[in-house]
């Protein structure tokens, strides 16, 4: 649980930023290195869906809606959880774990 509204806000911008630069950054690698953009195949995104929700025991904050998870998913790479609807969102506009960004 965050200590202070202070917290909450420096978390929030400090994700906010990262998520900025890494769109930044896959722009110019794209526009000017002509790299293609990952893509999560549809299959993937079909075993996502597929997956069950857990129930969280312990305080765990979704790195995407800032919402407090108490059911979701957990990455099969990291084993961070999110959301089920925040991540599958996710992974279909940027195929990382937007916690730790390791490839999904």
């Amino acid at each position: 649980m965050p200590e202070s509204i202070l917290e909450v806000i420096v978390t929030y911008l400090g994700g906010v930023c990262l998520w900025l630069l890494e769109s930044f950054l896959l722009a110019v690698c794209y526009v000017l290195l002509h790299v293609e953009l990952p893509i999560v195949p549809n299959d993937r995104i079909e075993e996502f869906e597929k997956l069950e929700e857990i129930e969280i025991n312990e305080e765990t904050m979704c790195a995407i809606c800032l919402d407090n998870v108490t059911t979701g998913i957990p990455l099969p790479t990291c084993k961070h959880v999110f959301h089920k609807d925040c991540i599958l969102r996710w992974i279909k506009q940027i195929p990382s774990c937007p916690y730790c960004r390791v490839a999904i």
